[in-house]
């Protein structure tokens, strides 16, 4: 048999990501394989609003033998432990949105080792969801979450963060330490493909100056072209901007002052037409005013943004997409990952968080088939497509604070709602949503109570006294939860006592 040869229309972080993950696959089954990296000099313009990650990623990038360290020395990354969601119900209020894994309360069977029972606690006692979660507590004092004891480094936490990327440096930096005898590098612009005979199979990808590339697997990851997936393949575009209605961002940078913290999350302000984004790197503030264009004109939001910050900006571009994704992710020989497969407005990192999921799950279950030259498995694209729709749910989810102080924030909280969305809130209004409430509305499974119910929180909806009622019937469980809960908060105090400043940690370590 010859050697498996992938071709990946598309350098950015996606394809980047995509060649190493398949390479070491590869590796560890001491295969041959041979990749190709088509590089275009126009890298996906909606990559950059792409600077917040999964916390999928640093999973990932542990199995690709990345030294994460090292990674941060070479990308200028920062941490980050989720987000800071400002006016999302009225102005001048704020929730966290932390991303760490659930408390495993193992003394208590009948929890199902989930934080159900800490959250009805909090509820109880009239505290944010939030509070029961060590993210943001090192949010508020802006720690970062390993510490440096001599020459060694040591976590704070086992739970996984996030990071904040710059997507240009990380995808040199990608490129730069890729095996160069598995991985080639071709530089052009990739127009079209070339199909087998009486076929729905790739031959070849055609280039802008006529070459044609020939592989066994075609990946498309040309960002909101979705050229190879979208063109002769037919695969097609599910519009979802009626539930997710902002459409265009205009993205810019701030200095971060000399002595100025550097925030270990990100911040979603609502505005009047949308929402700005906050992510920070080493140097700079990566930011971006995400609108809807019908509400408002690009120049009116530049001026609304200067406004609110009370100084002049210098945009760096004016970037137009839609929110959805492609009925079929891979057909025949060919897939799309990334914003070629999916694109949703850049709040929670849904994007990248559905991107690695699925480029795991196509791994495991049709790599091999394809490359043997069998059919993909069906059941892949019909739970991609479910996936898409429950990171839909999740970030429409966030727009239900019930702001109707602008003509946009009325549009939205009275046309844009989805049907999970609505019968989640409907089990709210009456009780504490429990995790197999949430896993009736959301069968993937990619989101939980530790996801939603701290939205639900933030945006009032979840009653206290339906948290009482409950836990006033199981008095030994809530007395044992109670101690629990106060343990906690004991130990988040000690662990934040230890910490090291997360501007202060990362200027150590890049010296």
């Amino acid at each position: 048999m010859s050697i498996p040869k992938i071709v990946i229309a598309g350098g950015g972080i996606y394809g980047w990501i995509t060649a190493l993950y398949f390479e070491k696959y590869f590796f560890k089954m001491a295969k041959q394989i041979d990749i190709t990296v088509i590089e275009s000099n126009n890298l996906p313009e909606i990559e950059e609003l792409d600077k917040a990650t999964s916390y999928l990623l640093i999973n990932t990038l542990y199995y690709l033998g990345i030294d994460e360290f090292e990674f941060y020395k070479e990308t200028q990354a920062t941490f980050r432990y989720g987000t800071r969601h400002n006016n999302w119900k009225t102005m001048g209020e704020y929730y966290y949105g932390p991303i760490d894994h659930h408390h495993e309360l193992k003394d208590l069977e009948e929890m199902n080792q989930n934080q159900y029972w800490l959250y009805l606690e909090c509820l109880a006692a009239k505290k944010p969801l939030s509070e029961i979660h060590l993210y943001s507590h090192l949010m508020d004092q802006k720690l970062a979450p390993w510490i440096k004891n001599d020459n060694s480094f040591e976590l704070l936490s086992r739970s996984t963060y996030s990071n904040h990327i710059d997507h240009k440096n990380f995808a040199a930096y990608l490129r730069k330490i890729r095996n160069k005898e598995r991985i080639k590098i071709f530089e052009g612009n990739v127009t079209g493909a070339e199909l087998k005979a009486n076929s729905g199979w790739i031959e070849s990808v055609i280039l802008e100056d006529g070459t044609r590339i020939k592989g066994d697997l075609f990946i498309d990851c040309t960002g909101e072209n979705r050229i190879l997936l979208s063109g002769k393949l037919g695969s097609r575009w599910q519009d979802r901007t009626d539930f997710l209605p902002v459409n265009r961002a205009i993205t810019f940078r701030q200095n971060i002052e000399e002595y100025e913290d550097i925030l270990p999350y990100t911040i979603a302000e609502a505005m009047n037409c949308g929402w700005m984004l906050t992510m920070p790197s080493l140097e700079k503030k990566n930011c971006g005013y995400v609108y809807s264009d019908s509400f408002i004109e690009p120049d009116d939001a530049r001026l609304e943004v200067e406004k609110y910050l009370g100084k002049p900006i210098e945009p760096c571009n004016d970037i137009n997409f839609s929110s959805g994704f492609l009925d079929q992710a891979c057909i025949g020989n060919s897939l799309a990952l990334g914003p070629s497969q999916s694109f949703f407005e850049p709040l929670e990192a849904a994007t990248m968080q559905l991107f690695i999921l699925q480029l795991h799950y196509f791994t495991k279950k049709s790599l091999l088939k394809i490359l043997k030259g069998e059919s993909g498995d069906w059941f892949y694209n019909m739970d991609v497509c479910d996936l898409c729709e429950d990171m839909v749910d999740f970030v429409n989810l966030h727009y239900r604070g019930g702001r109707k102080d602008t003509p946009f924030w009325e549009y939205v909280t009275n046309e844009c709602q989805t049907e999970y969305v609505g019968d989640l809130l409907g089990i709210s209004s009456k009780r504490i949503p429990t995790p197999a409430d949430i896993e009736h509305v959301c069968p993937t499974k990619c989101l939980d109570g530790v996801n939603i119910l701290p939205v639900l929180d933030g945006l009032s909806k979840l009653n206290p006294s339906h948290a009482r009622r409950v836990l006033s019937l199981r008095p030994k469980q809530r007395k044992f939860t109670r101690n629990l809960y106060n343990n906690y908060f004991g130990n988040f105090k000690l662990i934040c006592e230890m910490g090291q400043g997360h501007r202060a940690f990362l200027e150590e370590l890049n010296q």
